[in-house]
């Protein structure tokens, strides 16, 4: 959110001195390096199912029934339902170990253990999962909003 934080600020401000009632032009539309910026969070678990924070806190996300540290494609999908935040609030609350999107894309949040690390990452699906974000990021965020606002 720091690389967003600018374009955020931008947008605000021309909401603040808005001319005759019209949506100022940053802010009705979307730039590739937002939808960027945006697919990076959906994919803050890219590498080995870890993020900072779950790097500092000892946790990763793994495969369900394996055990194994989950691919990347599996932690976008995980990660694309944060969009729904208040159910994934709710649903975590309730199960500290799964939320909705582990349940769809069928992974669970686990104590971090050298031993369940020894495999390779997938590189090919590493690669897969940044445009794949990106394109999920339009579809389910930039691309409605652009709808609503024309």
């Amino acid at each position: 959110m720091l690389f967003e934080a600018p374009f955020i600020i931008n947008n605000m401000l021309a909401l603040s001195s808005l001319n005759n009632g019209q949506m100022p032009e940053s802010f009705s539309g979307y730039n590739w390096y937002e939808v960027f910026v945006f697919s990076l969070y959906f994919n803050k678990d890219l590498l080995q199912g870890r993020s900072m924070a779950k790097r500092i806190f000892k946790f990763q996300v793994v495969d369900f029934k394996t055990n194994k540290p989950a691919n990347s494609i599996k932690c976008l999908i995980r990660n694309l339902t944060i969009l729904m935040w208040p159910v994934e609030v709710i649903m975590a609350l309730i199960n500290t170990e799964r939320r909705l999107g582990d349940y769809i894309a069928g992974t669970k949040l686990s104590t971090y253990e050298v031993s369940q690390n020894i495999t390779t990452p997938n590189y090919i699906s590493t690669i897969i999962a940044i445009p794949l974000a990106m394109l999920a990021t339009w579809l389910l965020w930039f691309y409605p909003l652009s709808l609503l606002i024309y």
